[in-house]
């Protein structure tokens, strides 16, 4: 059935709209929060080459396309969301298998994200507090924003991915002072082979545009604004990314990124604003803590979609805490230590566990071409 029949008076637009600023803000959201933690920039490839700057610039194409993609899914089948139009693509019982599917890869998504954050948390501010306490926070904030709909979690977007930007642009100026350009060159001392190989952590960052816009894109108040928006979205996480790659490579060099678990706080301890202002990690937390919570809240609604799409009769809210419950366990015993998780930024295995999330717009693009599948909206 599809989600015309949830309260919109307008035929083939589904509610909860949101517009095209929200939507570039929450595609920010959910890149940021693991650039100002892992640094996926410089953390992909050990040692980073010191042109970890370029090979942000050139990780966005991939990206961009199955974002596009994703919207031009969106368009296609206008009225329906991602688990909608599989149904329409794939018939009830191959959509059903492929919609179990997609739930549990973002349950598992939501998992993993959860605990790389409450990890975070545990191994670097708060030393004596137990990991769930922070996946229990966490995803009580995502429990909420997804139960008031992707409205709500649009309008958190557009108040945490501003702060987010002008927060992570102060924290780049500050450090200009503590910079050794010599660090950055010769510019492809190394070739564009190690450049190619570095680019793989922001090209999989940016990639998860595409899960995004899955998710997100169907419910834009317009839908021609959909390229806009994710090609603003993108073009502000390109600029962080290489930026950040640039000021981290000048301020402690490939051999000392090498062995920072977390250059980026590193990075926010040495900023001293005059006498008064020094230790900065409360802004940089508050900044990433806004934006996780917007990419969790993202993950939970869209798992509770995809239920609410095999079961019907199943009710919203009960299904959104049975999702948080299972995250909750799940994260509970996926990537086990922080070793684990910092291994899990490494290219090997950022192609292996997250790319494929990424490549549903294709899949689901392809199938309808092929099938001359079009939505009824």
């Amino acid at each position: 059935m599809p989600l015309t029949h949830l309260g919109t008076d307008r035929p083939g637009r589904v509610p909860y709209e949101i517009s095209w600023w929200q939507l570039c803000m929450i595609v920010v959201s959910a890149h940021a929060s693991v650039v100002v933690s892992y640094a996926p920039m410089v953390s992909s490839r050990i040692p980073p080459v010191r042109d970890a700057w370029l090979a942000s610039l050139v990780a966005w194409v991939p990206g961009l396309v199955l974002a596009l993609i994703a919207w031009w899914l969106a368009k296609r089948f206008e009225g329906q969301n991602v688990f909608e139009f599989a149904f329409s693509i794939f018939g009830r019982s191959l959509g059903a298998v492929i919609n179990a599917g997609l739930v549990v890869y973002l349950l598992y998504w939501a998992a993993v994200v959860t605990r790389e954050f409450s990890l975070f948390m545990a191994s670097i501010v708060y030393l004596r507090t137990p990991e769930v306490v922070f996946s229990v926070v966490f995803l009580i904030l995502a429990f909420v924003g997804a139960s008031q709909q992707i409205e709500f979690i649009g309008r958190t977007a557009e108040l945490a991915g501003p702060l987010t930007i002008g927060g992570f642009a102060l924290l780049l100026l500050a450090n200009v002072p503590n910079m050794d350009f010599g660090m950055v060159r010769p510019m492809l001392a190394e070739g564009w082979r190690a450049v190619a190989e570095q680019a793989v952590g922001p090209a999989v960052v940016i990639g998860d545009t595409a899960w995004v816009a899955l998710l997100a894109a169907p419910y834009l108040n317009n839908l021609a604004h959909g390229p806009k928006a994710l090609g603003l979205g993108i073009g502000i996480t390109v600029f962080f990314l290489s930026a950040g790659a640039l000021v981290l490579m000048a301020v402690f060099g490939p051999e000392l990124l090498a062995i920072l678990a977390f250059p980026a706080l590193s990075a926010t301890r040495l900023v001293s604003i005059g006498e008064s202002l020094e230790r900065l990690e409360w802004l940089m937390l508050m900044l990433w803590i806004g934006a996780i919570g917007v990419k969790i809240s993202l993950l939970l609604f869209g798992a509770r979609l995809g239920v609410t799409s095999l079961f019907p009769g199943a009710r919203p809210g009960a299904v959104l805490l049975a999702v948080a419950v299972v995250v909750l366990v799940w994260s509970s015993v996926v990537l086990p230590t922080m070793p684990a998780v910092l291994d899990l930024f490494l290219a090997e295995n950022l192609v292996r566990f997250i790319v494929p999330l990424q490549l549903v717009p294709l899949v689901f693009a392809a199938a309808a071409l092929a099938r001359g599948v079009k939505g009824s909206g």
